[in-house]
């Protein structure tokens, strides 16, 4: 159960970061605010996907 909530984060974390970069691109906002939200969108995938792993490694 929560491995599934885990990897709906990490799907949700994934299609952000690709409208973040739609974003950037449009030039909608300043380059440096993006540069430090998609860097936290980053670090933030990968925090959920060491979660994952761990919480995989633990049910097996």
């Amino acid at each position: 159960m929560i491995n599934h909530k885990l990897k709906l984060c990490l799907k949700e974390l994934n299609e952000s970061a690709i409208w973040l970069q739609i974003i950037k691109r449009s030039h909608l906002l300043k380059p440096t605010q993006m540069t430090n939200i998609i860097q936290e969108c980053n670090e933030l995938s990968r925090i959920i996907n060491a979660s994952i792993t761990t919480t995989r490694r633990r049910n097996h």
